[in-house]
Protein backbone atom coordinates (compact mmCIF):
# COMPACT_ATOMS: atom_id res chain seq x y z
CA UNK A 1 0.00 0.00 0.00
CA UNK A 2 1.86 3.64 -1.20
CA UNK A 3 1.67 6.71 1.08
CA UNK A 4 -0.75 7.95 -0.93
CA UNK A 5 -3.63 5.50 -0.95
CA UNK A 6 -3.41 4.99 3.43
CA UNK A 7 -3.46 9.08 3.41
CA UNK A 8 -6.76 8.96 1.27
CA UNK A 9 -8.45 6.39 3.64
CA UNK A 10 -7.66 7.78 6.66
CA UNK A 11 -10.35 10.18 6.26
CA UNK A 12 -13.67 8.53 6.50
CA UNK A 13 -15.96 11.29 4.52
CA UNK A 14 -13.20 11.12 1.43
CA UNK A 15 -13.22 7.40 0.82
CA UNK A 16 -16.23 7.31 -1.35
CA UNK A 17 -15.03 10.03 -3.31
CA UNK A 18 -10.99 9.34 -2.92
CA UNK A 19 -10.75 8.12 -6.74
CA UNK A 20 -12.00 11.50 -8.07
CA UNK A 21 -9.44 13.52 -5.36
CA UNK A 22 -7.48 11.65 -6.36
CA UNK A 23 -7.37 11.84 -10.17
CA UNK A 24 -8.17 15.91 -9.37
CA UNK A 25 -4.92 16.22 -7.74
CA UNK A 26 -2.97 14.08 -9.93
CA UNK A 27 -4.47 15.94 -13.29
CA UNK A 28 -3.64 19.88 -11.66
CA UNK A 29 0.22 18.63 -10.97
CA UNK A 30 0.49 16.48 -14.29
CA UNK A 31 -1.13 18.92 -16.80
CA UNK A 32 2.01 20.67 -18.52
CA UNK A 33 1.23 23.94 -18.16
CA UNK A 34 1.47 23.64 -14.36
CA UNK A 35 5.19 23.54 -13.96
CA UNK A 36 5.33 26.60 -16.43
CA UNK A 37 3.27 28.37 -13.71
CA UNK A 38 5.41 27.55 -10.97
CA UNK A 39 8.13 29.25 -12.78
CA UNK A 40 6.27 32.49 -13.75
CA UNK A 41 4.98 32.41 -10.08
CA UNK A 42 9.02 31.83 -8.78
CA UNK A 43 9.64 34.55 -11.36
CA UNK A 44 7.62 37.26 -10.16
CA UNK A 45 8.45 36.46 -6.26
CA UNK A 46 12.03 37.11 -7.60
CA UNK A 47 11.27 40.28 -9.18
CA UNK A 48 9.78 41.13 -5.99
CA UNK A 49 12.35 40.51 -3.74
CA UNK A 50 14.45 42.38 -5.93
CA UNK A 51 13.04 45.86 -5.39
CA UNK A 52 14.90 45.75 -2.07
CA UNK A 53 17.96 47.10 -4.40
CA UNK A 54 16.73 49.60 -7.15
CA UNK A 55 19.82 48.44 -9.19
CA UNK A 56 18.78 44.50 -9.36
CA UNK A 57 15.51 45.21 -9.62
CA UNK A 58 16.43 47.71 -12.21
CA UNK A 59 18.28 45.15 -14.35
CA UNK A 60 15.82 42.51 -13.41
CA UNK A 61 12.72 43.92 -15.00
CA UNK A 62 15.03 46.09 -17.67
CA UNK A 63 12.74 43.79 -20.50
CA UNK A 64 9.47 44.89 -18.38
CA UNK A 65 10.32 48.06 -18.40
CA UNK A 66 11.30 48.42 -21.87
CA UNK A 67 7.99 47.24 -22.97
CA UNK A 68 5.62 48.97 -20.59
CA UNK A 69 7.59 52.54 -21.69
CA UNK A 70 6.99 51.32 -25.31
CA UNK A 71 3.04 50.40 -24.88
CA UNK A 72 2.97 54.02 -23.47
CA UNK A 73 5.00 55.40 -26.70
CA UNK A 74 3.64 52.91 -29.27
CA UNK A 75 -0.27 54.16 -27.99
CA UNK A 76 0.62 57.44 -27.45
CA UNK A 77 2.13 58.26 -30.87
CA UNK A 78 -0.85 55.96 -32.12
CA UNK A 79 -3.58 58.65 -30.51
CA UNK A 80 -1.90 62.24 -31.58
CA UNK A 81 -0.36 62.49 -27.89
CA UNK A 82 2.95 63.01 -29.43
CA UNK A 83 5.52 61.22 -27.51
CA UNK A 84 8.65 63.54 -27.16
CA UNK A 85 11.27 61.46 -24.79
CA UNK A 86 11.57 57.97 -24.16
CA UNK A 87 14.05 57.25 -20.88
CA UNK A 88 15.05 54.48 -19.64
CA UNK A 89 17.77 55.36 -16.68
CA UNK A 90 16.48 54.88 -13.36
CA UNK A 91 16.61 57.65 -11.39
CA UNK A 92 15.25 58.88 -8.00
CA UNK A 93 12.54 62.06 -7.72
CA UNK A 94 11.93 62.43 -3.72
CA UNK A 95 11.17 59.36 -2.29
CA UNK A 96 10.74 57.39 -5.19
CA UNK A 97 12.53 55.74 -7.87
CA UNK A 98 11.47 55.98 -11.38
CA UNK A 99 12.52 52.92 -13.73
CA UNK A 100 11.49 54.59 -16.70
CA UNK A 101 9.24 57.50 -18.32
CA UNK A 102 7.99 58.77 -21.90
CA UNK A 103 6.77 62.53 -22.05
CA UNK A 104 3.69 63.52 -24.29
CA UNK A 105 3.45 66.94 -26.18
CA UNK A 106 -0.25 66.24 -26.42
CA UNK A 107 -1.86 64.57 -23.59
CA UNK A 108 -5.57 65.27 -23.69
CA UNK A 109 -8.63 64.20 -22.11
CA UNK A 110 -9.23 61.33 -24.85
CA UNK A 111 -5.63 60.32 -25.33
CA UNK A 112 -4.61 60.45 -21.55
CA UNK A 113 -6.88 57.10 -20.44
CA UNK A 114 -5.41 54.84 -23.32
CA UNK A 115 -2.08 56.14 -23.62
CA UNK A 116 -1.63 55.83 -19.38
CA UNK A 117 -2.85 52.44 -19.07
CA UNK A 118 -1.10 50.88 -22.28
CA UNK A 119 0.70 49.02 -20.25
CA UNK A 120 -1.98 46.58 -19.61
CA UNK A 121 -1.90 45.34 -23.22
CA UNK A 122 1.06 43.41 -21.88
CA UNK A 123 -1.22 41.06 -20.34
CA UNK A 124 -2.35 39.25 -23.75
CA UNK A 125 1.43 39.64 -24.68
CA UNK A 126 2.44 37.16 -21.60
CA UNK A 127 -0.75 35.00 -21.91
CA UNK A 128 0.30 34.58 -25.42
CA UNK A 129 3.74 34.04 -24.86
CA UNK A 130 3.01 31.19 -21.96
CA UNK A 131 0.37 29.45 -24.44
CA UNK A 132 3.34 29.27 -27.35
CA UNK A 133 6.67 29.54 -26.34
CA UNK A 134 6.91 28.84 -22.38
CA UNK A 135 4.54 25.70 -22.53
CA UNK A 136 6.03 24.43 -25.70
CA UNK A 137 9.79 24.44 -24.65
CA UNK A 138 8.48 22.67 -21.25
CA UNK A 139 7.24 20.15 -22.97
CA UNK A 140 9.66 19.76 -25.70
CA UNK A 141 12.30 19.51 -23.02
CA UNK A 142 14.21 22.43 -23.74
CA UNK A 143 14.99 23.59 -20.01
CA UNK A 144 17.12 26.02 -20.64
CA UNK A 145 14.93 28.51 -23.07
CA UNK A 146 12.06 27.25 -20.19
CA UNK A 147 13.67 29.54 -17.71
CA UNK A 148 14.10 32.27 -20.10
CA UNK A 149 10.81 32.42 -21.08
CA UNK A 150 9.24 31.95 -17.57
CA UNK A 151 11.50 35.46 -16.72
CA UNK A 152 9.98 37.36 -19.73
CA UNK A 153 6.38 35.93 -18.72
CA UNK A 154 6.97 37.16 -15.56
CA UNK A 155 8.44 40.47 -16.47
CA UNK A 156 5.75 41.00 -18.68
CA UNK A 157 3.02 40.27 -15.82
CA UNK A 158 5.31 42.26 -13.37
CA UNK A 159 5.12 45.27 -15.91
CA UNK A 160 1.99 45.41 -16.69
CA UNK A 161 0.55 47.42 -13.73
CA UNK A 162 -0.03 51.19 -14.49
CA UNK A 163 2.27 53.57 -12.33
CA UNK A 164 0.98 55.82 -9.78
CA UNK A 165 1.86 58.44 -12.21
CA UNK A 166 -0.16 56.59 -15.17
CA UNK A 167 -3.30 56.43 -13.27
CA UNK A 168 -3.52 60.31 -12.13
CA UNK A 169 -2.78 60.92 -15.40
CA UNK A 170 -5.50 58.83 -16.65
CA UNK A 171 -8.05 58.41 -14.46
CA UNK A 172 -10.04 62.02 -15.31
CA UNK A 173 -10.03 60.70 -18.94
CA UNK A 174 -10.91 57.27 -18.03
CA UNK A 175 -13.99 58.76 -16.29
CA UNK A 176 -14.83 60.99 -19.36
CA UNK A 177 -14.85 57.72 -21.19
CA UNK A 178 -17.42 56.31 -18.94
CA UNK A 179 -19.29 58.73 -19.38
CA UNK A 180 -19.22 58.37 -22.76
CA UNK A 181 -19.90 55.33 -22.86
CA UNK A 182 -22.36 55.09 -20.83
CA UNK A 183 -24.19 57.79 -22.72
CA UNK A 184 -23.72 55.56 -25.56
CA UNK A 185 -25.62 52.82 -23.88
CA UNK A 186 -28.06 54.77 -22.00
CA UNK A 187 -28.93 56.26 -25.58
CA UNK A 188 -28.79 52.30 -27.59
CA UNK A 189 -31.25 51.30 -24.47
CA UNK A 190 -33.59 53.67 -25.30
CA UNK A 191 -34.21 53.05 -29.15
Amino acid sequence: MSIESSLWDIIPWLTERSSDWKSLFRDIHTHQTTPSVYLTLTWLAILRTGRNSLWTLALLSLPGTLLHELTHFTVGWLLGAKPVSLDLAPRRVGDRWILGSVSFARINILNAAPTAFAPLLMLPIAWWLFQHWLTPVFVAGHYAEWVLAGYLVGCCVFSCLPSWIDIKLGTPSALVWAGLGYGAWHSWMLV
